[in-house]
């Protein structure tokens, strides 16, 4: 008896021997990078899978939101933000920046927000100036984000379907397509914040895929943070300071895996000099945004409320236990996790930041119990500009989980076949 089981114990350790190799090799997600864009026809480019489902999903969008049109721009702010886009040519003309007038004030008073540079609030407007599409620009937003989340993961160097399935995820769930929005989302009352979130999520994307190994490619990786941080700054610029998190996590990851000493400090000395630029051209404007406000000037009494419903939107549903907001939330970050260890490259850099950047929203949240502090906006703002990641980091995981079987049961198959004997020729006896 212990002899047999002697035996079947080495049996087993042989078996586990063979099968971990391929279940280490089978649990690494390959990068898939872009291919290089040759002369390619109209008709190839048309019958692309991402413009294909582009050109669907803005249809579908268009004619969902026609037919919810009264769940867009809901109630008292909805209707606020909706006055002052179809108001705002007749007190301003279009610039680059802001105004004091009989719609804006200074401070905390001031709505930021530039319609002449979101292309959701001016194309629906009518010649006369009558803004009542609102379908068509909730169709362009979601739009937007579908892009933004379908390039990031082309950038990060994820698979065209991980792409396209967390740009169908993301809008989906925090859009009011069926009613409000499965997950409450700012983009759902103020639609520029989508905007605004799909350009902080390129921006951050930019961080890990930039090729900063030249001179050359410090500029341009340079010149591209600089046009989307000013883009921000001139369309919504207190939203800033919530797309900061995620961007510079991913910036300082990005510097940490640099393949080298020279490229590393090739990133700190691009992203510095970006920091220091922006400073320069509008940061007394955005920072007297901030301190020019009611909570700055009375912060005591400006104090957020130690509850863990400030900290997540994962805490706004006690019950069920696994409710909507939770499997979001959590399904986004195990994605999360999944790409960090097995993903390469800047795929395994995102992973890793998105679960930093919630990490140091709990780690703050956390200290807000013990000791209130934070007078800033609630932390689940923050939390909402990360929620297009945790899309892709969904739909990454999924893919991720999928492929490990598949690809181990492809290797085991294909090493059994190559112990098969090879077929032998018998000659004829004719």
């Amino acid at each position: 008896m212990p002899n047999r089981l002697l035996s079947g114990g080495r049996n087993l350790g042989a078996w586990l021997a063979r099968v971990a190799p391929l279940i280490a090799q089978a649990s690494r997600l390959p990068p898939y990078p872009v291919s290089a864009f040759g002369r390619q026809t109209v008709a190839a480019a048309s019958c692309h899978p991402f413009t294909v489902n582009l050109a669907v999903f803005f249809t579908l969008s268009l004619i969902v939101f026609r037919r919810n049109a009264e769940f867009l721009f809901y109630g008292g702010d909805g209707t606020f933000e909706a006055s002052l886009i179809e108001q705002f040519p007749a007190f301003a003309p279009p610039l680059i920046g802001f105004t004091s007038d009989i719609l804006r004030g200074l401070g905390n008073v001031v709505f930021t927000v530039n319609p002449y540079w979101i292309p959701a609030y001016f194309l629906p407007l009518s010649w006369q100036g009558a803004y009542t599409n609102f379908a068509l620009t909730y169709a362009i937003c979601a739009t937007e984000i579908f892009t933004a989340i379908y390039l990031t993961a082309r950038m990060v160097q994820l698979p065209q379907l991980v792409g396209i399935a967390g740009g169908w995820l993301a809008p989906l769930i925090v859009m009011p397509y069926f009613g409000f929005g499965l997950i409450p989302h700012s983009s759902a009352a103020f639609p520029h914040y989508g905007t605004v979130q799909a350009v902080a999520m390129l921006l951050a994307a930019s961080c890990l895929a930039a090729n900063v190994r030249s001179w050359a490619g410090a500029v341009t990786a340079g010149a591209v943070l600089t046009l989307g941080i000013g883009f921000i700054a001139i369309v919504a610029p207190t939203l800033l300071l919530l797309a900061l998190p995620i961007v510079g996590m991913c910036a300082f990851l990005s510097c940490i895996g640099a393949p080298g000493r020279r490229e590393a400090l090739l990133r700190l000395l691009t992203y510095g000099s970006v920091v220091a630029l922006c400073l320069a051209v509008f940061g007394a404007f955005v920072a007297g945004l901030f301190l020019g406000s009611t909570a700055s000037f009375f912060k005591s009494l400006s104090i957020r409320p130690a509850t863990v419903q400030d900290i997540s939107v994962a805490f706004w549903q006690p019950y069920p236990l696994f409710g909507g907001y939770k499997l979001f939330i959590v399904g986004g970050l195990i994605g999360a996790a999944l790409l960090a260890w097995a993903g390469r490259g800047p795929a395994r850099l995102m992973g890793a930041g998105v679960l930093l950047t919630e990490a140091t929203f709990f780690a703050i949240g956390g200290l807000q119990l013990i000791r209130p502090f934070w007078f800033g906006p609630a932390l689940w703002y923050f939390e909402g500009f990360i929620f297009f990641y945790l899309a892709l980091c969904s739909a990454a995981g999924a893919y991720i989980a999928l492929r490990l079987p598949t690809v181990l049961v492809a290797s085991l198959i294909r090493r059994l076949a190559s112990r098969l004997p090879a077929p032998q020729l018998v000659p004829s006896t004719v």
